[in-house]
């Protein structure tokens, strides 16, 4: 049987390189990703908090289905979070133009 660490190093590894690309390669599965709601920032806020109310209601509960059902359960939040706050505040924010940028100024001439 294969030693804990050396699988743990291997899914580390696997999992690096599974999300360097997804950050570097176009693939149009990728493509519908982009268009979806983005949850994350709200999967990030409130996570800890639905993790913490399942322990203290279920502490009993493997691991795995804990983070299963955590995930599912956050996504209320997230989903919520993202529509009714996120979403509309960022149509507030300026959109940026060429002429507004900054100029190119090289720091060290």
């Amino acid at each position: 049987m294969l030693d804990k660490t050396l699988i743990d190093l291997a899914l580390s590894v696997v999992f690096g390189i599974l999300t360097l690309w997804v950050a570097f390669v176009r693939h149009p599965f990728l493509k519908l990703v982009e268009r979806m709601p983005d949850y994350s920032y709200g999967i990030y806020i409130y996570g800890f908090t639905v993790q913490q109310l399942i322990l203290s209601q279920y502490p009993q509960l493997p691991t795995g289905i804990h983070v299963f059902v955590a995930f599912l359960l956050v996504l209320i939040p997230a989903g919520l979070s993202w529509h009714l706050i996120e979403k509309p505040a960022l149509r507030l924010k300026p959109k940026r133009s060429l002429s507004t940028s900054a100029p190119n100024v090289n720091p060290l001439a």
